[in-house]
């Protein structure tokens, strides 16, 4: 599980190491392609935990790409039935 601080697309520092066990993961195998899904908690409307849940899949995916990991291999979703990109 990656953690983001409470209504922030912030990833917290716990979350790294898992983070960067995927990228090791993406590294060695460099056909793999993959989809991030943003969640949120049920606090809030869903407006805005599908906005916030978009916010999250881009933050994880921003990390993957400041670590060399090609951005063509990924896309991002929102968990809550929402946009691709």
């Amino acid at each position: 599980a990656i953690f983001f601080t409470f209504n922030s697309s912030s990833i917290t520092p716990e979350s790294y190491k898992a983070l960067d066990d995927i990228v090791a993961i993406l590294k060695t195998y460099m056909n793999l392609s993959f989809v991030i899904e943003g969640y949120t908690d049920d606090a809030g409307s869903t407006s805005y935990n599908k906005v916030l849940s978009i916010r999250r899949a881009k933050a994880v995916r921003d990390y993957f790409i400041s670590k060399g990991i090609d951005e063509k291999r990924i896309i991002s979703v929102s968990g809550k039935g929402g946009n691709t990109y």
